[in-house]
């Protein structure tokens, strides 16, 4: 359940939101619906920071980039493209964060798209506020593939995944002001809560084939032009 506060943010968020895509349409934009509204919501360059170790023992700071971006018709649906940019950096042991002890390297692209069984566009903003009273937004996922390799095995085969079985999605949580996932991502948001535009912060999830499961906290790129 959303507290009082998170209702109130969540609602000021979402009315700006749609009034954005409002303008948008009058400037030649897509129709507002919930699949806008959601695609809107969730454009954005995300980041997840990860501490990495070389094989000389030192510690690296680094990051993972998720980047998630309106796409033209992929499989005769409007879709999100969500690219995964993997960790960068030679001389690695491992890398951790605060959810996984091991994190692969992981890179590739999925395809996503948002289902509301609500049709009429003065009812989307609705739609959205309710499902997000639920707690999440979910995101099926038509189409894609991710490429994982262990970190600190450099001639190993990655893994390759392949997203074609129907019901997979990506799942999207808000994480709240003052809830345990906000305290441990304060430490890597912290640089940013100078800045005028504060950085959302969102829980990811998905399972997947082949017993591939992925969950993490990130945090938005505020500085990202979408």
């Amino acid at each position: 359940m959303l507290t009082a506060l998170g209702r109130l943010s969540l609602g000021a968020g979402l009315a700006l939101l749609l009034a954005s895509t409002v303008l948008a349409q009058q400037q030649k934009g897509p129709k507002v619906n919930a699949t806008t509204l959601a695609f809107q919501y969730l454009t954005g360059r995300y980041r997840m920071p990860v501490t990495c170790v070389r094989t000389d023992g030192s510690t690296l700071e680094l990051e993972e980039a998720i980047v998630i971006r309106r796409y033209a018709q992929h499989s005769g649906e409007a879709n999100l493209k969500a690219t995964f940019f993997g960790i960068d950096a030679a001389d690695l042991s491992h890398c951790f964060n605060v959810l996984q002890q091991r994190i692969p390297d992981r890179r590739g692209t999925l395809y996503l798209t948002f289902r509301s069984f609500l049709r009429r566009t003065d009812l989307g903003m609705s739609d959205i506020r309710r499902r997000m009273r639920n707690g999440e937004l979910r995101f099926p996922i038509q189409d894609g593939k991710l490429r994982e390799r262990a970190i600190g095995a450099d001639e190993a085969e990655p893994r390759v995944i392949e997203f074609k079985r129907r019901g997979l999605e990506l799942l999207v949580r808000q994480i709240r002001p003052g809830s345990d996932a906000d305290k441990l991502l304060a430490r890597y948001a912290g640089e940013a809560r100078e800045s005028k535009n504060v950085p959302r912060r969102f829980e990811f999830e998905i399972n997947g084939p082949d017993d591939f499961s992925f969950r993490s906290f990130v945090i938005e790129d505020v500085d990202w032009r979408r």
